[in-house]
């Protein structure tokens, strides 16, 4: 059953890959051909998919209320919302210096969306976000491991 669903998986990343570079194709109809290709050959297919795995996993936590729990404790455990949105801005900050800021930037943001949600400030959204987005870039300078 396992190699059935991995299989299956594993097709689904291939369409979507290639549902991407026919988008990709499409839209770029002004370059031609020997740019597209070139463009094309550069990106790392790795990469790509391993982001796409990245996301998917955060769509299965969320869809699990795995941020909402996590969120639910912070809130309670910490007293006002400037706590709470400079926790989400260290987390982001500190899990950048250790991983790359764009992946802990696809972690942390929906983690903040749904915490920010659960204590009724989605006026915080974009501040917090901004934020966090200046927190991973800053903590992935730190260390070369944040930023290879």
């Amino acid at each position: 059953m396992e190699g059935k669903l991995l299989f299956c998986t594993l097709q689904f990343y291939s369409l979507a890959f290639h549902e991407v570079l026919d988008i990709f194709r499409k839209k770029l109809y002004f370059c031609s051909d020997f740019l597209i290709h070139q463009f094309i050959y550069k990106m790392k297919k790795i990469t790509l998919l391993f982001t796409a795995l990245l996301m998917i996993t955060m769509a299965g936590f969320q869809r699990l209320s795995v941020f909402r729990q996590i969120g639910e404790s912070l809130v309670l455990a910490v007293s006002s919302i400037r706590g709470v949105a400079l926790v989400l801005i260290l987390l982001c900050f500190f899990f950048s210096m250790f991983i790359t800021n764009d992946v802990a930037l696809l972690t942390f943001v929906p983690f903040s969306i749904v915490t920010l949600s659960i204590s009724n400030r989605k006026d915080l959204f974009v501040k917090v976000i901004v934020l966090e987005t200046v927190a991973a870039n800053l903590g992935s300078m730190l260390t070369p491991l944040g930023n290879p």
